[in-house]
């Protein structure tokens, strides 16, 4: 359907204003440390162009000759898993870390929503242009979370600090002092702080599609319980498990809980709770 689309004004420029409402003062308690985002390098494409875009950046346009599967055409994601694009890319975006240089990549806004509306998945919350905005502040939520690197020993210098005190404990040289530790948590816990993040933009900035958002996931959950009485949890897996219904159930129903109990709190709770 969209092989010969060329990315319209409209396409491009919500792209942008995406990336701004991630500046929003309004949005500060979540997004804290801007550093940690503001380089992150935003991705998209049509038939013919790569599109890279920043903050506070002019859009790069890149030709390709790349025939864009529909699959990609149907949302955003963090990193780029359309490898091809990659021969394409600058090579500092290609060699570099998601750590050193975060990316998110992802349609442009006409070929996403008439792809999603494709689906006939009902309801659908994602056939909207606000869904396309919340969308691009969902994945910086991945970005901001994920910068913590949270689900392993990622912190060099803490790692060698509890290597030193449990020696000194061993051979009786020291006594614990307040010391905080940090466990790995599971990494799809950045999925439940991507789903919070862009639910209190929408709750914010976007009001019918946080109606809609309500409207689907009550729908995905009411299924969720019908089928989770009929199985045995000694033998199966959760429906809220990957096997089952998967990560974004899972954000849903825990990210929703946790913005009603801790609404300008969540962020702090999901990043220190693998604290000790």
């Amino acid at each position: 359907m969209f092989d010969d689309y060329v990315a319209s004004n409209e396409d491009l420029d919500t792209i942008a204003e995406g990336i701004n409402y991630v500046w929003k003062p309004e949005l500060n308690y979540i997004f804290k440390e801007k550093s940690r985002i503001e380089n992150t390098a935003v991705i998209s494409y049509d038939s013919s162009n790569i599109y890279l875009f920043g903050y506070k950046k002019d859009i790069e346009k890149i030709p390709h000759q790349i025939k864009i599967p529909e699959k990609e055409l149907r949302g955003w994601n963090t990193g780029i898993y359309f490898e091809e694009l990659n021969s394409y890319l600058p090579r500092i975006i290609v060699e570099s870390s998601r750590n050193a240089l975060p990316r998110i990549s992802g349609p442009l806004l006409k070929p996403m929503l008439e792809t999603q509306k494709n689906r006939k998945r009902n309801p659908n919350a994602y056939t909207t242009k606000e869904s396309y905005l919340a969308t691009i502040v969902h994945e910086f939520g991945h970005v901001y979370y994920n910068s913590f690197g949270r689900w392993y020993f990622s912190n060099l210098e803490n790692n060698l600090m509890y290597m030193n005190l449990a020696l000194a404990l061993f051979e009786n040289r020291k006594r614990i002092s307040d010391l905080k530790i940090q466990l790995p948590t599971d990494y799809s816990v950045s999925e439940i702080f991507a789903f919070c993040t862009d639910y209190s933009a929408s709750s914010l900035f976007w009001t019918k599609h946080k109606k809609d958002i309500d409207k689907m996931q009550a729908a995905d959950i009411k299924n969720a319980i019908k089928k989770e009485r009929e199985i045995d949890l000694n033998e199966e897996d959760s429906y809220l498990s990957d096997n089952k219904m998967g990560h974004h159930l899972r954000a849903a129903v825990l990210g929703r809980i946790l913005i009603d109990k801790y609404p300008k709190e969540w962020p702090n709770k999901l990043l220190e709770l693998n604290t000790l």
